[in-house]
């Protein structure tokens, strides 16, 4: 992550900061949480979800928001599809 981080914030005309964390973030970190619908699943979810959100990171809350509505319609949450 820090190394797409430094090449995508070191070039000219590079991203900025919230949407190369953005990035990064749907990438690397919200495709580890997944499972089946169970408080040590959603609780954490619901809260990164919320994070994401205060945070101004728009993909992210956006697909924690899908798996939010996953997890509640099927039983099971996962980001890859």
């Amino acid at each position: 992550m820090r190394d797409f981080l430094e090449v995508a914030l070191g070039e000219p005309h590079g991203m900025h900061i919230t949407a190369a964390l953005d990035s990064v973030i749907s990438a690397k970190v919200l495709p580890t949480l997944r499972g089946a619908d169970q408080p040590e699943l959603r609780c954490p979810l619901d809260d990164c979800k919320q994070t994401l959100s205060d945070h101004g990171l728009p993909r992210c809350h956006k697909r924690a928001g899908e798996s939010t509505d996953d997890l509640k319609a099927t039983g099971s949450a996962r980001f890859r599809r």
